[in-house]
């Protein structure tokens, strides 16, 4: 387990989870995640995905969290303030059946930035998103959205939008195609945005930024597996 300071957040369910040495348990206990303290001062930022063992985490967010959504997770959602849609038009109008029909009349009426790569001239409140100025920053490594909105977040840090704290929820990574071709570049950004000061938040149901067996500790746990 990581050393590191546990609060607990309020679930609606009273279902939550508490993280053994190597193995995920479920109990009746507030679901909680593990941070560490925060040395700047600014906003704090909630990215929400689609996982469901965490994503009504974003649901208990304080009126001053910024909720960064994206996809399908508007039919999760009871607020958001900013929307991400970062797939190609085939994909933003339903056309490949990746989204509902009335998704793109979604985006049409939003009255909150809706990020993209590729912008959509009927879509009125549409950004650019700098892909290019992260590139020039950092690197070209991207295997989803997630990654990208995680560098969105570091680009916005050090352009003088200052985040205090960002917490990740409904974000598991732990399907095998999730696993072995997104979870890496995921936690790379991850520790981009640790290592610009801001407290990274991941619950502790989450496998991400986590180890069963940490290195160095394997033959404590062989020999003694319940300790």
């Amino acid at each position: 387990m990581v050393d590191r300071e546990l609060t607990t957040l309020p679930m609606s369910d009273g279902i939550g989870a508490v993280i053994s040495t190597d193995v995920y348990t479920y109990s009746d206990v507030p679901l909680g995640y593990a941070s560490v303290k925060p040395p700047t001062v600014g906003r704090k930022v909630c990215i929400v995905g689609f996982a469901e063992f965490t994503r009504e985490i974003g649901n208990h967010q304080a009126d001053d969290v910024e909720v960064w959504a994206l996809n399908r997770t508007y039919t999760i959602l009871k607020r958001w303030s900013r929307w991400y849609e970062l797939h190609e038009a085939d994909v933003i109008s339903g056309q490949n059946g990746l989204r509902e029909p009335e998704y793109l009349d979604l985006l049409r009426k939003s009255d909150k930035p809706v990020y993209m790569q590729h912008l959509d001239a009927s879509i009125p409140n549409a950004v650019q998103f700098p892909k290019a100025e992260i590139v020039a920053k950092w690197r070209d490594y991207f295997t989803s959205s997630i990654a990208l909105m995680l560098a969105h977040a570091a680009w916005e840090h050090v352009s003088g939008e200052t985040i205090e704290s960002l917490l990740i929820v409904g974000i598991d990574m732990s399907s095998y195609g999730e696993y072995s071709q997104q979870r890496s570049c995921v936690e790379y950004w991850l520790g981009v945005l640790e290592g610009l000061g801001i407290d990274v938040q991941v619950p502790l149901l989450s496998p991400v930024l986590k180890t069963a067996i940490p290195d160095g500790q394997r033959h404590e746990q062989l020999v003694h597996p319940f300790s």
